[in-house]
């Protein structure tokens, strides 16, 4: 028998065997009744042989009732708890049918009423205790019934007709009652083991889910570690002095190490949407302060294809508003980078645009033009699902690298943030992609149009804590390359003291979460703690992605935080923050 059935067999018995205790009881009070009427009318041998059917079957039923506690049904015992309780009805019917079909020689008609009362009774009561199983009240009902029928058949007037036939119609109402009730408990029961199948199935997604989460966010960090040693070291090589083709190598690994960083935030991201995980954490967010950081972070990378990168804002745009930062930052710099990958000649031009503005909200437009290769009419319309990538204009796959995953993500992204996101594009005319998204506006104040020069060094005294060799090195070399002077320390109770010792004279910190001894979010809330109002800012710094901890960067007490690889240009970029 196959599982669900022998799991829905198995309840329907133990629906029956729940009302054995009832049955008892109830034959042993009826029984008394139906006893006195027949002590009554019949000689002692009668009387004796039906009392006899009627202890057989309470018997019986305390047997099954024992039986039930000691070795209740399961899915081994089943098919014979089934052949019981068909028995047990069986003997427990021909009690009362015998009964019934002695009404024929009573001479009572008081007594006579009585058992057809009692009659009734009983086999309207066996489609409340036996109508979980198909069948097994017929099985009682008919015994019963059948005998007063036939013997209002026999007398052969009437009245005894009418009464045979209103018995027979109401067999067959009892029998209805007790099928539908049976199709009643069985959809009950089919739709109960559905439920928790699919209770159980959606445990074990989740579970599977949070596995699949796990393995990506372990796998991620162990993958950014090494990767923030490679990352860092080009960066500064590349500054160095060194010919053309070591520096075409050079770019070669940076690309390739950017590339691999790239599909791991992908593969992050895409998770926790499919998951629906993803929660937005707005902030108060400068546009002017943000617009800056996009124009600075893809400046070099514009320059180095001689592509001129361009920002416009309107006159009127309000300086600060709720947004969550990070998600806007990730569909900008997703578009900005793909209209330098895709553009060899001409410009890139990054604008934001107010559409309204009204009751403390702004319904904003960013938007994105290159003079690249643009993208064919039809490939438009798949654009912004996984795994597709902008085609040329023969429609061939552009060999670039990349997952195909950017722009589902920023469409996904600026879905969540309630907005909408399109392209405009001709083949060799270039793109226009744009999203829009309304906002609260925090501040009214409004900002210029200009972004403001790049700054390339920066006179600050930092203490830098990592509990890895070659991250404590390659971030030294890197810092000393933005003009900083850096302390180090290996953990974080080393960092405390440290601190301690001249709290006055660091301009920043940078600190590691993941260290022995003393973890970096431990080491900044003992120096948020003992220094509440005047600490240094303190940068977090981790290879683990924001999102993956457990509380906000900010509620962890950190200024700012760092995501490794670390690159002299995000670096570059977080130290602009202080100026």
């Amino acid at each position: 028998m196959p599982k669900m059935q022998t799991s829905i067999l198995l309840k329907q018995v133990k629906l029956v065997n729940e009302s054995l205790k009832l049955t008892i009881i109830s034959s042993v009070v009826l029984g008394s009744v139906l006893g006195l009427q027949i002590f009554k009318e019949f000689s002692t041998s009668f009387s004796f042989i039906w009392l006899s059917f009627l202890l057989v079957g309470i018997g019986f039923r305390i047997f099954l009732l024992l039986k039930n506690k000691s070795k209740p049904p399961n899915r081994q015992n089943i098919q014979t708890w089934l052949k019981l309780n068909f028995i047990n009805t069986g003997i427990s019917a021909l009690a009362y049918g015998i009964a019934a079909g002695s009404t024929y020689w009573m001479k009572d008609q008081v007594a006579v009423t009585i058992i057809y009362i009692v009659s009734a009774g009983v086999s309207g009561g066996a489609v409340t205790a036996y109508g979980p199983v198909k069948n097994l009240s017929l099985v009682f009902i008919l015994p019963v019934i059948i005998p007063l029928t036939v013997a209002n058949l026999f007398f052969g007037d009437l009245n005894h007709i009418i009464l045979a036939v209103t018995t027979t119609l109401f067999c067959y109402i009892i029998y209805s009652t007790s099928n539908n009730l049976y199709k009643t408990f069985l959809n009950t029961l089919e739709q109960n083991n559905v439920i928790k199948n699919l209770t159980e199935e959606k445990v074990r997604m989740e579970e599977m889910a949070k596995l699949k989460s796990d393995f990506f966010a372990s796998m991620s960090h162990e993958i950014r570690t090494p990767l923030n040693g490679i990352v860092g070291l080009v960066d500064l090589l590349l500054g160095s002095k060194i010919d053309e083709s070591q520096k075409d190598y050079l770019n070669t690994i940076k690309g390739s190490s950017d590339d691999l960083l790239n599909v791991i935030n992908d593969v992050l991201d895409l998770s926790k949407i499919e998951s629906d995980k993803l929660e937005l954490l707005p902030t108060n967010t400068s546009l002017s302060e943000f617009s800056k950081r996009m124009m600075i972070l893809f400046s070099e990378r514009a320059n180095g294809k001689n592509i001129k990168l361009k920002f416009t804002a309107d006159t009127d745009l309000p300086n600060n508003i709720l947004v969550d930062e990070h998600r806007l930052s990730q569909i900008t710099s997703n578009l900005i980078s793909n209209a330098i990958k895709f553009t060899d000649q001409g410009s890139v031009h990054f604008s934001i645009n107010i559409l309204s503005n009204d009751n403390n909200k702004v319904k904003l437009q960013f938007k994105v033009e290159d003079t690249g290769i643009g993208i064919a009419e039809e490939k438009q319309k798949t654009i912004f699902n996984k795994y597709d990538q902008i085609a040329n204009s023969n429609n061939y796959l552009v060999t670039q690298v990349g997952t195909g995953l950017g722009l589902s993500i920023a469409k996904n992204l600026v879905t969540i943030m309630g907005g909408e996101i399109g392209v405009f594009s001709k083949e060799k005319q270039g793109s226009i992609f744009w999203f829009n998204i309304e906002c609260p506006v925090l501040e009214s104040k409004k900002s210029g149009q200009s972004v403001t020069a790049e700054k390339d060094k920066f006179n600050f005294n930092v203490l830098l804590v990592d509990d890895r060799d070659i991250n404590l090195k390659v971030a030294s070399l890197m810092l000393n390359k933005l003009g900083c002077r850096v302390e180090t320390a290996t953990n974080g109770e080393m960092a405390v003291d440290m601190y301690d010792e001249k709290p006055n004279f660091y301009d920043l910190i940078i600190m590691d979460i993941q260290m022995p001894i003393m973890d970096g979010i431990t080491a900044t809330q003992e120096i948020v703690k003992k220094y509440p109002n005047d600490h240094a800012p303190i940068y977090g710094l981790s290879a683990q992605v924001a999102k993956n901890l457990h509380a906000s960067p900010e509620e962890l007490g950190f200024d700012y935080y760092l995501t490794k690889p670390l690159s002299l240009e995000s670096l570059k970029l977080s130290l602009t923050r202080l100026v």
